[in-house]
């Protein structure tokens, strides 16, 4: 009598899926990947995304900006306003003539440089307490008196006079002339930054049909020095020409009186 072969429970599938994953399929693939046994793999999709802020890289970046914009306000908040002065002074100045202009007088000048162009009118008058006022573009007015000094103005008196065709050191030119100034400039606490300006009279030479006085003005700041040259009209002691070094140029268009 012929024995059988028990098989216990659970052996019959388990053989079944052993045969299935040696055998290759129809289209070639490959066995069975895994048994049923095998204990499954958790996929990678499932795994949860870092966050960016999890860079340890990233956290140091974004700290090191925090650092540095909590300096700028702490150092803006704690830095006091900026402040700024001027002192001057100038050296004596020998005036030789009176101021040669008249009630009446119309200047007008033509300005040019560095793609520019404009016109500048002067007109002279006379007012209660102002022997010479100085209307510039129908707008500012300056009050002198016949030796240059300025009385007045609406924008404020400039330095020396100087009113763009005018400057009260015009009445002390002459053959040997020199003459200087000093400006200094404060901002702060800082160091102060010091202008010497220089005034030198070159000789006669005629501008625009007209007698005048070449003077060179050398401007020295931080050690460089720059020159100006200005054509004044001998007798009426006012600007014929203004030539700087880029080349702009301020030239008398007319003169009446």
């Amino acid at each position: 009598m012929e024995k059988r072969k028990e098989i216990k429970p659970g052996a019959a599938k388990r053989r079944a899926i052993q045969v299935a994953a040696a055998t290759p399929t129809i289209s070639g693939a490959p066995p069975f990947p895994f048994s049923f046994l095998a204990p499954k793999k958790p996929s990678p999709l499932a795994q949860p995304k870092k966050s960016l802020l999890s860079n340890p890289y990233l956290q140091i970046f974004l700290a090191s900006v925090l650092l540095y914009l909590a300096i700028f306000i702490y150092m803006y908040a704690s830095t006091p306003p900026l402040s700024l002065s001027f002192s001057y002074s100038e050296e004596p100045l020998s005036k030789n003539s009176q101021v040669g202009l008249a009630p009446g007088d119309v200047l007008t000048y033509s300005a040019s440089g560095l793609n520019l162009s404009a016109e500048l009118r002067y007109e002279i008058s006379t007012e209660p307490g102002c022997p010479i006022a100085i209307i510039e573009n129908s707008q500012g007015a300056y009050c002198i008196d016949h030796s240059g000094t300025v009385l007045g103005a609406k924008d404020g008196a400039k330095p020396n006079g100087t009113l763009g065709f005018f400057g009260t050191w015009m009445l002390a030119i002459g053959p040997g002339w020199k003459w200087g100034e000093n400006i200094t400039t404060m901002v702060s606490n800082m160091s102060a930054q010091s202008s010497q300006v220089r005034f030198e009279d070159m000789g006669a030479e005629r501008a625009l049909g007209r007698e005048c006085r070449k003077i060179r003005i050398s401007i020295t700041e931080a050690g460089a020095t720059t020159n100006l040259y200005y054509w004044v009209d001998s007798e009426k002691r006012f600007l014929v020409r203004a030539i700087s070094p880029d080349g702009s140029k301020i030239e008398l268009s007319n003169y009446t009186r």
